[in-house]
């Protein structure tokens, strides 16, 4: 047992009080493999991590039949005095029964009183990759992301102008009128550019679009489903901060085979090398690949019609990556004024990390005009 570990276990923990903290104990202590753990313990503080917090979920769900969303859980980490402990997960247990629409915008970081920056993350929808971003921007602005809608029975593709749509309202229930301030990263570039366009035909002020490492969907290739299969495996090692000399040869996995098996046999894969935890429900993958591979299908559908105001661009790399370069002349057709372009070091996962992500809400922070002006 290490130093920290015995140290925990000496500490005084606050007791459950009801069956309901006495049953997120026990999911506590399964997952993380130590106790005794307190119901006012973080769950993040004691080891866990975005993949643990999938399966903490999945168990909840399995254990009390109540759907949390992940994003909700990453909410509690905005105030580094308000840990994710049983107490808080005993309130999202209630939240969770009493909201309809769990597909809702998430908190990802309060400034009460200023104006609000909406967050809209790539393919599969889940903003959680946009909370370092958010913490890392001006404080002077409430950020708030803005979840993509589950897929509908038989759903195969949410369009681009699908989800814009779902966006705009989201946006206007929370405020109902601009200046409005947007950010989307990869796959979100395109669908906040059409909520940019939809709320200026509307009569609306956009006072920033910036989009992060965004591509049109006429530079993209018609991906094979082994591609996209390949391309969601990447991406959930890549989010989740795992080497990537630890992915597997995920397209070789799928090669050939219909998309559902492929997919199976590189969720098996990542079990057993760890990238998944054992044991895990992977109905949630599912679930997100099926997402992933309806907005990636939709984005290489999607042609803008009308151009914006103005653009802000940027692109992880040097501007010597040509097809970056690229990407930004295309987009910069789209904007009526001329687009502003930055370079920033990173790839496109690790610029929404430290130390790129704090460059990048430079960047972002420099753009946004001064609360109230």
């Amino acid at each position: 047992m290490t130093a920290s570990a015995s140290d925990h276990r000496q500490r005084p923990t606050a007791a459950p009080r009801d069956r309901i903290e006495v049953e997120l104990l026990r999911l506590y202590e399964e997952l993380l493999q130590t106790a005794p753990i307190g119901i006012d313990e973080c769950f993040f503080d004691l080891g866990g991590h975005s993949l643990l917090a999938v399966q903490l979920l999945a168990r909840i769900k399995k254990t009390l039949g109540v759907t949390i969303p992940l994003a909700w859980l990453f909410e509690q980490t905005v105030e580094e005095d308000q840990p994710v402990d049983v107490a808080y997960v005993r309130t999202l247990l209630h939240r969770a029964e009493a909201t309809p629409d769990l597909s809702d915008s998430v908190l990802l970081r309060e400034a009460e009183g200023t104006p609000s920056v909406f967050f809209i993350s790539g393919a599969g929808g889940d903003v959680t990759p946009l909370f370092p971003l958010a913490r890392a921007l001006r404080a002077d602005r409430r950020c708030v992301g803005l979840q993509a809608p589950p897929l509908r029975p038989g759903e195969d593709e949410q369009a681009v102008q699908t989800l814009a749509e779902h966006h705009v309202r989201q946006i206007q229930r929370l405020v109902p009128h601009g200046p409005y301030a947007l950010i989307g990263w990869s796959m979100g570039g395109a669908t906040a550019f059409e909520v940019a366009s939809r709320l200026q035909a509307a009569g609306e002020k956009v006072e920033l679009l910036a989009l992060l490492d965004s591509f049109l969907g006429d530079q993209l290739p018609d991906y094979t489903e082994a591609e996209i299969v390949a391309m969601y495996t990447d991406e959930l090692i890549r989010i989740h901060h795992a080497d990537p000399a630890d992915s597997t040869d995920s397209e070789a996995l799928a090669a050939e085979l219909p998309y559902s098996a492929g997919l199976e046999r590189v969720l098996q894969e990542a079990v057993a090398r760890g990238l998944i935890p054992v044991e895990s429900d992977l109905g949630y993958f599912r679930e997100r690949f099926a997402m992933y591979r309806a907005h990636v299908r939709a984005l290489g559908r999607y042609k803008p019609v009308d151009p914006v105001e103005q653009l802000a661009l940027i692109y992880a790399g040097g501007a010597e990556d040509q097809v970056r370069a690229q990407a930004a002349a295309c987009w910069s057709e789209l904007s009526e004024r001329p687009a502003t372009v930055r370079f920033v070091d990173g790839d496109h996962y690790s610029m929404l990390r430290e130390p790129a992500v704090a460059h990048v809400a430079a960047v972002v922070g420099d753009w946004l005009p001064d609360a109230g002006r």
